[in-house]
């Protein structure tokens, strides 16, 4: 996510900057790196996925940003207490 950040952050979301990260303790047993292959699902199903990462990325928060009226209600269902967003 660092390299995402740093090649895509600031050109798809001119607002948002390193101050906005929360950083947070790793949890037990939590690896510090994923890797993902595709090749056997490419492979054996024939998938294909229909937007590179940063795209899709881009995608998903514009999405939370435009349809606040959908989460925000859930947000607060679920931690009643917790800091408004």
């Amino acid at each position: 996510m660092t390299r995402c950040s740093n090649n895509y952050g600031h050109h798809h979301f001119p607002e948002a900057g390193w101050e906005s990260v929360e950083y947070v303790p790793d949890r037990k047993g939590h690896d510090r790196r994923y890797s993902l292959d595709r090749s056997k699902i490419t492979r054996e199903l024939g998938y294909e996925p229909h937007r590179d990462f940063a795209t899709g990325l881009a995608e998903t928060v514009s999405w939370y940003r435009e349809n606040r009226d959908w989460w925000e209600p859930l947000l607060q269902r679920a931690e009643p207490a917790g800091p408004a967003l």
